[in-house]
């Protein structure tokens, strides 16, 4: 039977919204599908600015059966816009029809401007700097002498409420109203006039001269009070003031549908074709959830629980430099991470599992046993106050995440101690992704399928079988009680390799999808073969596992054991000392801390931080190590 056809690949672009004044690319392949052999003309037409073409494809030609082209489309927007363009792709196979339509969506976000409010002064603390931010396309507002900031409430940071599960930044703020500029009042013009609209509040902690980050946050409109002082009997008359709760910005992810993500991870491809480290998927999400230019260095993994190994079982694989395909394998179609629409739900797509970039971020951070916390300004948490102050994510581990110790400036004020952590194991299930989704099927060539779970102090391994036949046969999994509620139950995103030889001999990237792996050299991956946790039930390392999943359980487990007691403290100051600088930026989650119960010193992690700028005081939940 003769097939003679064009093929393209994806069928559109969709670059998501990305910020003005940056550039993206975005890669489409065109195939010649032809028996017998022809030569297929393509010319693409309707390219025009804010959009270019690579050099040279515009127009080609596809020589013979097999042969293909990547076609460059980059978008480089100056302004504030949607692009949502639709060119004409002409050729000269008898299938599809010619000429079609190549369909690009693609806009330039909103990014916000900033308006001084004034200054709070406390010393010691020091003087709290307020921006008011508001998109951009918001008339600019006047802003009144009398609008400031009355109270700021206790900036709370409380992490590991159970396993994987994070709470992020949150401050309350009150407010004072001004009526001599708009008749309904300043603050109320700002935040009702229009409720679709984002309203941002910017902290910067001025410590004797040195600008450090306090808190980023988005007004949380469910939350918002006006209390109102009548001042005669009409309704009118009133003098109100407004408290509102301010939720930190990586709560902005929400809002950041799942295809924009993935237009923006596959922006930056990796040296490998159709691989992408994951520290690049990282960077992309927090670029598209930030509508901020992509780079790497605007994240920072400060330690790891897990680790990889390379074939030899003894050289470890940086998680971050660990790669992953995305784009369809080359045995069988619509496999890789990237590769169907939302709307194809038969197979396990990132499209399909995550709805927005939080959850997906959240994913990949129970994935590798981190805790995301957003920060601004530069990597050490300095504030410069120009273009090099950024939007950075840090990842985070119990008590791995930093080496040193941390003390206050003043001294204790108040103390509790508890006999045992309220921090404890719960009901715990890790599954592979495809018996998460019922897509056991042993065409996937994936031999990790199954869950591992733990419930009442048993840990139930999923145990993968090695296969040398030609019909992979699943792993044995104990089933849990039916009436079990998992607290924490996820799926594992990634695999390994962990058997000799593949099935049906397939080899290199053929066999690769959901694996991690690394790179040898001239573009080859080989998929790592152990993953190795820390077990802080043992306090040491834990290489011989050959399961993610099982890992990953393992991992939370251990990873909060009873009889570990913690301490509540409050501190006569904000500051903190890393041994070389006193600042408020040395206390966060995880940071570790010498304490003597009078019997011996043991390290405890902070799990709970809450900060009050106006008392000049912090809090502190610490769990022993």
């Amino acid at each position: 039977m003769a097939i003679q056809r064009l093929n393209q690949s994806p069928a559109g672009l969709d670059f998501g919204i990305v910020a003005p004044n940056t550039t993206h690319q975005l890669n489409i392949v065109f195939s010649n599908q032809s028996s017998p052999s022809i030569d297929i003309d393509v010319t693409i037409a309707g390219a025009t600015s804010p959009f270019t073409l690579g050099a040279g494809d515009n127009s080609f030609t596809l020589v013979g059966n097999g042969s293909s082209r990547t076609v460059e489309v980059i978008y480089a927007p100056t302004t504030v816009q949607v692009d949502d363009v639709t060119w004409t792709v002409t050729h000269n196979a008898p299938s599809p029809a010619s000429p079609y339509n190549l369909v690009i969506t693609a806009e330039a976000g909103t990014p916000m401007t900033a308006y001084a409010l004034p200054d709070i002064e406390n010393n010691p603390a020091g003087v709290m700097k307020i921006d008011l931010l508001l998109e951009s396309d918001v008339s600019a507002p006047t802003i009144p002498t009398g609008v400031k900031v009355l109270s700021i409430g206790t900036l709370t940071e409380l992490i590991d409420v159970q396993p994987g599960i994070v709470d992020v930044q949150n401050l309350e703020v009150e407010l004072a109203e001004d009526y001599s500029t708009y008749t309904e009042g300043f603050w109320y013009h700002i935040i009702q006039t229009d409720p679709t609209k984002d309203v941002q509040l910017r902290f910067i902690l001025d410590e004797d001269g040195t600008e450090t980050f306090y808190f980023w946050g988005r007004v949380y409109r469910e939350e918002i009070e006006w209390p109102e002082l009548y001042i005669n009997t009409a309704e009118t008359d009133i003098i109100r003031s407004v408290k509102v709760r301010l939720v930190s910005l990586i709560h902005s992810l929400r809002d950041v549908g799942i295809e924009t993500t993935i237009a923006e991870i596959q922006t930056h491809e990796s040296a490998n074709a159709d691989y992408w480290t994951i520290e690049s998927i990282l960077a992309a999400i927090l670029a598209s959830g930030m509508v901020q230019e992509y780079s790497t260095s605007n994240i920072h993994i400060r330690a790891t629980d897990l680790r990889l190994f390379k074939a030899d079982l003894e050289t470890m694989v940086a998680i971050k430099d660990a790669i992953v395909r995305g784009n369809n394998s080359d045995f069988t179609t619509n496999r890789g991470y990237f590769d169907a629409p939302a709307t194809d739900t038969n197979r396990l797509h990132w499209y399909y599992q995550f709805g927005n970039a939080f959850d997906f971020l959240r994913a990949l951070c129970l994935n590798f046993g981190w805790v995301c916390r957003y920060f601004y300004g530069q990597s050490d948490g300095l504030y410069a106050g120009d273009a090099t102050d950024k939007h950075r994510f840090e990842f985070l581990t119990r008590g791995n995440a930093y080496a040193d110790y941390i003390t206050p400036e003043n001294g204790i004020k108040e103390s509790t101690l508890f006999s045992d952590t309220v921090n404890k194991s719960v009901n715990i299930r890790v599954s592979d992704v495809l018996t998460a989704n019922e897509e056991v099927n042993t065409d996937e060539f994936d031999l990790t399928i199954g869950y591992a779970w733990y419930s009442g102090g048993k840990e139930n391994s999923c145990t993968p079988i090695p296969i040398n036949a030609l019909i992979p046969v699943p792993p044995s999994v104990t089933e849990p009680n039916p009436h079990i509620e998992f607290d924490l139950d996820f799926s594992a995103q990634f695999s390994l390799q962990h058997f000799n030889p593949p099935p049906f001999g397939l080899e290199g990237s053929t066999y690769i999808y959901r694996r991690l792996a690394y790179t040898i050299g001239a573009g080859v991956p080989l998929p790592c073969i152990l993953v190795g946790f820390y077990d802080y039930a043992a306090g040491a390392w834990n290489d011989q596992q050959v399961c993610l999943q099982n890992a990953l359980m393992l991992y939370y487990a251990r990873r909060f054991t009873s009889g570990r007691k913690m301490y509540e403290r409050k501190y006569g100051s904000l500051k903190w000392s890393d041994g070389s600088t006193t600042s408020h930026i040395h206390l966060k989650p995880m940071k570790r801390i010498q304490i003597n119960d009078q019997i011996t010193t043991v390290n405890y992690y902070a799990t709970e931080v809450r900060k009050d700028f106006e008392s000049d005081t912090s809090t502190v939940l610490w769990i022993e190590e």
